[in-house]
């Protein structure tokens, strides 16, 4: 029995360094519980070529979301992009990476994650070509799928170890044989040439970075190559290429006209399909490349720069003021790469072609500019082949008050001003009338006349004009008829006399009581 366990003992000590002599990354299959790490652990890459790391996890419990923070040497490498295509975490929200860091979260929107999953893929570019550089996940975490709470796990990274290129150009294609290097036939008269046919001489060959001979004359021009099509998704291209004699060919591209990243050399042909790697694209970006290819002779050509775009995400932007009333039929802006829609009658405004990262979405009201900034996540799916992306939806709000009114706003409001305005007139016209009416019902004139009182006390008229506030003087029946002036007599105003009586010498009459 104790035999059989040193056997076995032996026998697992042997397992272990087999693997690790034989290169076998084991990481992912046996990384401990609650780690998040990168796989592969070490990778070498030539300068001017891409390398990638996978994030992944094995969280142990069951978790929901993550945040991911990566850190690297930015004099050793180049950040190229992050790829998600193939993540349980459906939902991403990367901030803008800065020089050494990059920086996203992911969510699961549907059941917890509780085995090893990958999170992302992660692209670098060797900016030189000895030496090595560490990637690390630094301030990495995720969240409980129950409670929401930090699960804190431990984190490992990767190390990069930079070679050199080769001094020449590389072996075959894909079908592995040797593309045979030759210099080409002298002339008398030299050929004139383009700087492009110099350019394919610094390309570099090998399998995994394409390439083709050193062109050693500018006078060699080989077989060009001609673009006849392409197939673009969100994050995928493939350029259909033809050549008139059979040619290996492979594509430079990059952005910003740097040529820094190559495709696999494809085989000899004289069309050929070629795919760039999706984890190098992004949606809504303009990449710059260059077709090179060598013929069955060794002659190197390269095609003028040129360049493509894939296409850019949907993103929605509803824009209010600050009383969240909408802002409709008015010019916004989305930056970065600048691009102007109008709000509809919901003051919603649509962009069809936005890349990932942070825009700032502009507004001018008056004299002032408004700015409120939102961040676009890479949300792209595959299923087989195709890549879709739902409509990303935003709400900004800016710090004004519309005051501006519409068309539709200024005809009801005359309409109203107009209504007031009638029942205004209608109003005074109506007491008008009932001032009339009452007038006619009393039989008093319309003018305020002076009332004659004779009294036998003092033999004097006494004439009183009636004032509004003051209550009505107290006389008999017959005072008020002898107050009625007749037709022939002076308009009110005037001091009337008795009808029988001299006007300078007025005679008293019997039972008239005076005040």
């Amino acid at each position: 029995m104790r035999a059989w366990r040193k056997n076995f003992q032996i026998f697992a000590v042997t397992a272990v360094i087999a693997l690790s002599s034989s290169g076998i990354v084991v990481q992912h299959a046996f990384a401990a519980a609650n780690q998040m790490y990168l796989s592969p652990s070490s990778a070498s890459v030539q300068k001017n070529n891409n390398v990638s790391v996978n994030v992944r996890i094995n969280p142990g419990s069951a978790i929901n979301a993550v945040d991911v923070v990566v850190s690297y040497d930015s004099a050793k490498l180049s950040y190229v992009g992050t790829s998600y295509a193939g993540s349980p975490f459906g939902s991403q929200y990367p901030s803008a990476p800065s020089a050494g860091r990059i920086e996203f979260g992911a969510v699961d929107t549907g059941a917890p994650v509780t085995s090893d999953a990958f999170i992302a893929t992660v692209t670098f570019t060797a900016r030189v070509d000895s030496g090595s550089a560490a990637i690390s996940l630094t301030g990495s975490n995720a969240a409980d799928a129950g409670t929401n709470q930090p699960t804190n796990p431990g984190a490992s990274g990767a190390t990069i170890t930079f070679t050199a290129p080769p001094a020449t150009g590389g072996s075959g294609g894909t079908s592995g044989g040797t593309t045979k290097t030759t210099t080409p036939p002298k002339t008398s008269t030299p050929a004139k040439s383009t700087p492009t046919s110099t350019a394919a001489g610094t390309a570099t060959g090998g399998t995994a970075t394409g390439g083709g001979p050193t062109v050693k004359s500018p006078a060699a021009t080989g077989t060009p190559a001609t673009v006849t099509g392409s197939r673009l998704q969100y994050s995928s291209a493939v350029l259909n290429i033809v050549t008139k004699t059979p040619t290996t060919a492979y594509i430079r591209y990059g952005l910003n006209g740097q040529l820094s990243t190559s495709t696999p050399l494809s085989g000899l042909a004289t069309t050929h399909a070629i795919s760039i790697d999706p984890a190098t694209l992004q949606p809504g970006t303009t990449y710059s490349y260059v077709v090179v290819t060598t013929d069955q002779q060794g002659v190197a050509s390269q095609t003028a720069v040129q360049t493509f775009k894939t296409p850019g995400l949907k993103v929605v932007i509803g824009v209010f003021d600050a009383n969240h009333h909408p802002v409709k039929g008015k010019t916004v802006t989305l930056h970065s790469t600048p691009q102007s829609v109008k709000t509809d009658a919901n003051g919603f405004a649509t962009f069809t072609d936005v890349a990932p990262g942070d825009h700032h979405v502009q507004y001018t009201f008056g004299d002032k500019t408004y700015s409120e900034a939102v961040t676009v996540v890479n949300n792209v799916k595959t299923a087989g082949s195709t890549q879709t992306a739902d409509p990303q939806n935003f709400s900004v709000v800016y710090g004004f008050v519309q005051t501006d009114l519409h068309l539709s706003r200024w005809i009801g409001l005359s309409i109203a001003i107009l209504v007031v305005a009638l029942l205004v007139v209608l109003a005074q016209a109506g007491r008008l009338g009932i001032a009339l009416q009452f007038r006619r019902d009393r039989g008093v004139p319309l003018t305020t006349q002076p009332v004659v009182v004779h009294s036998e006390l003092d033999n004097r008229v006494h004439s009183e004009v009636a004032q509004p506030s003051a209550p009505a003087p107290q006389a008999s029946v017959e005072q008020h008829l002898n107050a009625i002036p007749n037709p022939s007599q002076p308009l009110p105003g005037s001091t009337v006399a008795p009808r029988t009586e001299d006007a300078a010498t007025p005679a008293p009459r019997d039972n008239v009581q005076g005040n």
